[in-house]
């Protein structure tokens, strides 16, 4: 675990340090909520999210999600979902919005037990003050370190995330590798019938062709319930 985690702090340090790169502390809620269907083999996702920034007005981002996924035969399932992002933007005066369409292949698996969930996401995303569709691919993989539990409770989680857009929408970024995401924490195990995740995310957007725009890094607690 500490080889793993001292690559990834190498990965990102030589971007942590670059001269062009703005920095901002935030916040993101979550709420989590999936299962099975007792009456067929889909499976169902449901997904809040509260995601505020350090200026004056603090919310920034909202997300709502839901998804249905089909297993296949070993570890596979398929997922078809819609993301819906409410947005304050213009000092928090006006409210805009994207909605997404998603495709989504994931594989479960566990080995030596540390849980592994690796996945691909299609994104077709449409802001509702932009006309052109932007398409992105999304490509994830997490670990649950089982075999690591401490104090009976805190289970070590590690998850990289890195967006790639796959056109040249006006309104998005025309850098490939869009966005990376990192995040270092832990499941709290509360003997009930829900789990905590809390822990540092590391966000990052590639931006400097938009709107002469410098890199953003946001250093971000994030805290989840699921149940």
């Amino acid at each position: 675990m500490r080889k793993i985690v001292l690559f990834l702090l190498l990965i990102v340090s030589p971007v942590l340090f670059a001269d062009d790169l703005d920095q901002e502390f935030k916040f993101w809620g979550v709420l989590q909520h999936g299962g099975d269907n007792d009456k067929g083999p889909l499976r169902y996702w449901l997904e809040a999210q509260g995601r505020f920034g350090d200026q004056p007005n603090m919310f920034e981002v909202g997300l709502l999600r839901m998804a249905l996924g089909y297993p296949e035969q070993g570890n596979f399932s398929f997922w078809l979902g819609f993301d819906y992002l409410p947005e304050l933007y213009d000092d928090g005066n006006r409210w805009t919005n994207e909605r997404r369409l998603w495709q989504q292949v994931l594989w479960q698996g566990n080995f030596k037990n540390i849980e592994t969930n690796a996945r691909v996401r299609l994104e077709e995303r449409k802001h509702a003050s932009e006309g052109e569709i932007a398409f992105r691919s999304r490509q994830q993989i997490e670990m649950i370190f089982n075999n690591m539990k401490f104090w009976d409770k805190f289970t070590p989680v590690l998850r990289e995330e890195v967006f790639f857009n796959l056109n040249n929408a006006d309104w998005v970024s025309s850098e490939f590798i869009s966005q990376n995401r990192l995040f270092l924490g832990a499941n709290i195990d509360t003997k009930a019938s829900y789990i905590w995740q809390v822990g540092y995310l590391n966000q990052t957007f590639f931006l400097n062709d938009l709107d002469n725009r410098n890199d953003q890094m946001n250093h971000i607690l994030y805290v989840a319930l699921q149940f």
